[in-house]
C-alpha cells in the first residue's frame, strides 16, 4: 500500500491539470459508467460535525472510498474544517493500492468541478471574480477560475475579516495577472463579477439577489446538507441550474430543497446534470443576461478518477511511503 501525503497530492495534481479529470468524470458519470452511490453522512452529535462516507467504481480498474470529517466549529479554532481521507482499490482483485490524505484532494476536486462549470458557462470574457468564503474551497475555485477565464480582478468576502487578509496575502502570489481585493460586504464584492463563488458552511444566504450583476455564473459549492443555504431562494427561481449529480442535489442540497420546500421553485427546476452539458446532450446558457448557476454537493466520481491518477503519477515519480497491514 502506498501512503500519499496531502502536501504529494497538491504537487502531483494541480487544479488546472484536475479540470480536465473532472470534466470526464461527470460526463462518465452522467452516461452511467461509474457506479457512484449516494453518499452516507452520519451526524456526529453534539459537536456539530458530520462523518460522510463516498465510494465509486469507475466500471473497470478502480473503486475507492473517501471518509471527508467536517467541523464548522474548526473554522473558529483555527483548525482545518475538512478532514478526509482515501483508499485506493485495484477493482478486479480488491487490493488496497494506496491511502491518500484527501483534504487537499477534496479542495482540488470541487475547486475543478467549479473550473468545469465556469468554463461551460460563465460569459467567455468574463474577468472579474467575487468569492464569498476564504477557507481551502476559495483557495481551489479561485485557481481554478483563472485557469478558465481571463480573470483580472477578484473580491474576497468571509463574515471573519481577518481569515479574508490572510487569503488575500496568501494567494496573492499564486495568481500572476489577477488582482486580489478584500471586499467589505457581499454586495461590495459582487458588484462588478461575472462569477460568483460561494464557499461556505453557511445556514442562511450569503449575499442578495438584487446584488447580482446581468449575465453571471454562480458556482454553489459549500451548502451540502439540507440545513444549509448560500443562495437566496430568488437567485435560485431565476437562475438557469445545473447540478453535479440529480438524486444527490435533490436529496442533500438546502440551496435547492429550501427553495422548494416554500414553493419558489419546483422539482423539475434544474436543466440538469453538468455531465450532461459537457456530452452536449442538454444545453447550456441561452442569452448574455441570463444567470446561471451550478450546485455542487460533490460526486465521489470526481475523487476516484482524481487519487487514481494521484497514485499512478505517485508511482511513477517514487513518491509516498510503502506501508503493510499484514
Amino acid at each position: 500500500m502506498l501512503v500519499i501525503s496531502d502536501s504529494d497530492v497538491a504537487k502531483l495534481l494541480p487544479v488546472g491539470e484536475a479540470i480536465g479529470l473532472v470534466r470526464d468524470a461527470f460526463a462518465a458519470y452522467s452516461r452511467g459508467e461509474v457506479i457512484c452511490p449516494q453518499r452516507l453522512p452520519l451526524p456526529l452529535l453534539p459537536q456539530g460535525a458530520v462523518l460522510l462516507s463516498m465510494p465509486a467504481f469507475d466500471g473497470r480498474t478502480y473503486a475507492g472510498v473517501k471518509l471527508v470529517a467536517v467541523q464548522p466549529e474548526n473554522a473558529r479554532r483555527d483548525l482545518p474544517v475538512v478532514r478526509a481521507s482515501y483508499l485506493l482499490f485495484e477493482a478486479q482483485t480488491c487490493e488496497l493500492l494506496a491511502l491518500l490524505a484527501a483534504t487537499k484532494l477534496t479542495a482540488i476536486r470541487t475547486g475543478a468541478a467549479g473550473g468545469v462549470a465556469a468554463d461551460l458557462l460563465a460569459l467567455q470574457d468574463a474577468s472579474t471574480l467575487a468569492i464569498i468564503g476564504a477557507g481551502a474551497q476559495a483557495e481551489t475555485q479561485l485557481l481554478a477560475a483563472v485557469a478558465v477565464r481571463p480573470i483580472r480582478d477578484a473580491w474576497v468576502y468571509s463574515i471573519e475579516p481577518k481569515l479574508t487578509a490572510a487569503f488575500v496575502a496568501r494567494m496573492a502570489g499564486c495568481v500572476p495577472g489577477t488582482l486580489l481585493h478584500e471586499a467589505a460586504s457581499s454586495a461590495e464584492a459582487l458588484a462588478h463579477a461575472a462569477i460568483v463563488v460561494t464557499a461556505t458552511t453557511a445556514a442562511e444566504p450569503v449575499f442578495d439577489d438584487t446584488d447580482l450583476a446581468p449575465g453571471a455564473h454562480i458556482t454553489a459549492v459549500g451548502a451540502f446538507t439540507p440545513a444549509m443555504q448560500e443562495v437566496p431562494d430568488a437567485t435560485m427561481a431565476r437562475a438557469r441550474v445545473y447540478v453535479d449529480a440529480d438524486e444527490a442535489a435533490w436529496g442533500e442540497a438546502g440551496d435547492l430543497l429550501g427553495p422548494l420546500a416554500r414553493g419558489a421553485i419546483r422539482r423539475d427546476h434544474a436543466v440538469g446534470e453538468i455531465g450532461a452539458l459537457v456530452d452536449g446532450r442538454i444545453p447550456g446558457r441561452t442569452s448574455e443576461q441570463q444567470i446561471t448557476l451550478f450546485k455542487s454537493v460533490g460526486l465521489a466520481a470526481q475523487d476516484l478518477v482524481c487519487a487514481a491518477t494521484v497514485y499512478e503519477r505517485a508511482r511513477e515519480a517514487g513518491v509516498g511511503q510503502h506501508a503493510s497491514l499484514g
